[in-house]
This record gives structure tokens, C-alpha cells and sequence, in this order.
């Protein structure tokens, strides 16, 4: 909780991944309903990243050197996302 505190109000990569693991906690336990509300903030916490824009920008060329760990960081979350969604 101490750390989501230091994110002051800012989406990160993290807090989708930790809402994501909640998910899985609460569809273990059986609490669908509960479950569901984690997923979908998720999924809209990760719209709001905005990680489509860095790709698009790769891809054109228009991203710097020092750029490009947290685009390949991003890339293999967002496809882990992908596969658990599927």
C-alpha cells in the first residue's frame, strides 16, 4: 500500500499487473463479481498508459536510444495480458 501511495495518483505498468494479480486471487476464492471489477479496472488503467503511442512512435523512428527498455518491458507485459485475457 506504501507504494501505491508513492505513486501519487499515476498509473504504472505495476499497479495493472497488481490489479490483474487481484483478479486472480478473487476468481480463485470464488468472488466472481469482485473479480470482475479488478479485471476491468485493469484493462482501463492500461488504456489510460497510453503504451500504444510509445509502439506507434518506435515504430516510426521517433523514439530515443534510452527509450527503447521500457517499450520491450511494456511489449512482453501488454502480451502477457493478452495471453491471460484470452
Amino acid at each position: 500500500m506504501q507504494l501505491f501511495m508513492l505513486e501519487d495518483g499515476q498509473v504504472s505498468l505495476c499497479t495493472v499487473q497488481g490489479l490483474v494479480l487481484m483478479y486472480c486471487c478473487y476468481t480463485i476464492r470464488g468472488h466472481s463479481g469482485a473479480a470482475m471489477v479488478y479485471k476491468a479496472l485493469a484493462f482501463e488503467l492500461l488504456r489510460e498508459l497510453r503504451l500504444d503511442e510509445l509502439a506507434i512512435r518506435s515504430l516510426k523512428g521517433n523514439i530515443l536510444q534510452s527509450d527503447t527498455l521500457p517499450l520491450k518491458v511494456a511489449s512482453r507485459a501488454l502480451w502477457g495480458l493478452y495471453c491471460f485475457d484470452r
